[in-house]
């Protein structure tokens, strides 16, 4: 058959491409050729498209940047929030386009990211309809996963799926295969190849978590922990970096450090010993009770740069509503690990969050002054609940609330108000003092 997948543009109050790639649809395509179909790709959000790159700027030097954007109307729900609303990625005359060059597919695949993105999928979801009536097109991700209900009666897509199994996905489309792997084990690499140019790849050596946080859908949407074979990850960044001739090497792993001495250990030390000639980056953030003294050796060795650890409170209450996964005395000695394998204290990244139940105004200014006394950087994430999390269900929100209301910009901006922007001054002044 031939296939379209697509991944949308995004339509919110800010956007950023730090590493953004669509993983699930990359690993569909090459499943999908392997079993011998014509495969097609239209990424909106891939800044360096040749019809986009001229249009988009510059990347830093490990390959993420700003997207093109435009601003647009706010969504009537959205009036009275005091930002601008842009939609990101390629302008829609250039998408229609990419679809003109394409001939007409048996299936499209188009998939979604955050459940307040939604936006973005539907719109795209009505241009391949116009353009490709007979197509059958299929909606998944996250946003598909974690508001079914919703994507299905409001999508226009002929089918919606919920879930991470490219098996019974295919499967529903009328693809059956005994050469379909049964699980991520055994999943082929990424397909990267299909893009014309890059700065960076992703990849996971892992699906799911061992931990169970109260504000995450990891075990939701992907219910089973599972990691690949060191060999296949090591034989998988070695393509990528020595065919691709990629220098940034991106782990979307949610627990990348967990089984360290079997699996994260085993990969760095082949990657030292083939000399690739990398940089890794964890947009997920590292478990701080993992980073042993060894650990960070190989991680200073391997070429991580810049290591983003999750703190997200120094409450040692809300540690523990949280999930238990990391203690204060946990990130200080994954700290001091760090700076004896080399790193300086200012290159490390802490992850912290504002706006968690029950966490008060005070528990993020004692989490900053913590954070300031071992001389890291700071990176403050806005939370909001995410449906089928503990905190969803411990907040007793309407599943049937609009899943734009979802956007933490909203949540955060609503709860703090002008007190918000206080403490983001205060993390900016700090990080600008370490620099």
């Amino acid at each position: 058959m031939r296939i379209l997948l697509v991944n949308p543009w995004i339509y919110d109050f800010s956007a950023y491409d730090f590493w953004v790639k669509p993983l699930g649809l990359l690993y569909i395509s090459k499943i999908l050729k392997n079993l011998g179909h014509e495969v097609f790709l239209i990424d909106a959000l891939d800044r360096l498209h040749p019809s986009v790159k001229n249009i988009t700027p510059r990347s830093n030097e490990f390959g993420c940047g700003h997207y093109y954007k435009k601003e647009v109307p706010k969504p009537e729900i959205l009036k009275n929030i005091p930002r601008k609303y842009k939609r990101y990625g390629m302008p829609e005359d250039i998408f229609i386009d990419e679809l003109k060059k394409i001939p007409e597919p048996e299936i499209v695949l188009v998939t979604s990211g955050m459940t307040y993105w939604y936006k973005g999928a539907f719109e795209v979801i009505e241009i391949v309809k116009k353009h490709f009536p007979d197509s059958f097109v299929v909606l998944g991700g996250i946003y598909a996963t974690l508001c079914y209900e919703h994507a299905e009666k409001y999508s226009g897509a002929d089918l919606v799926f919920a879930g991470s199994d490219i098996k019974e996905l295919l499967k529903k489309i009328g693809i059956e295969s005994p050469l379909i792997p049964l699980s991520f084990s055994d999943y082929p690499m990424p397909d990267f190849d299909i893009y014309p140019e890059l700065e960076y790849v992703c990849l996971r050596t892992s699906v799911g978590c061992v931990f169970n946080c109260s504000y995450c859908a990891v075990r939701f949407l992907n219910p089973k922990f599972e990691q690949k074979s060191s060999d296949k990850i090591v034989n998988e960044i070695g393509y990528f970096v020595k065919k691709l001739k990629v220098k940034n090497v991106v782990f979307y792993d949610d627990a990348l450090l967990f089984n360290s001495k079997n699996h994260i250990e085993k990969i760095l030390s082949e990657i030292i010993e083939k000399n690739l000639n990398c940089y890794f980056h964890t947009p997920n953030g590292l478990h701080a009770k993992y980073i042993t003294k060894e650990l960070a050796c190989l991680m200073y060795k391997s070429g991580f740069v810049f290591p983003r650890i999750s703190l997200e409170t120094s409450s040692l209450k809300l540690q523990k509503t949280t999930g238990n996964k990391v203690t204060n005395e946990d990130l200080t000695f994954a700290i001091e690990n760090l700076c004896s394998a080399g790193y300086e204290n200012k290159d490390i990244i802490v992850y912290i969050m504002i706006g968690l139940p029950e966490q008060e105004l005070a528990d993020v200014e004692e989490t900053i002054d913590f954070l300031k006394k071992l001389k890291v950087r700071i990176s403050l994430s806005e939370y909001s609940p995410i449906p089928h999390t503990f905190d969803w269900e411990k907040l007793y929100i309407d599943d049937s609330i609009d899943p734009l209301l979802h956007n933490n910009s909203i949540f955060s901006l609503n709860l703090y108000g002008e007190k918000l922007q206080k403490i983001k001054d205060m993390v900016r002044l700090h990080n600008s003092s370490l620099v």
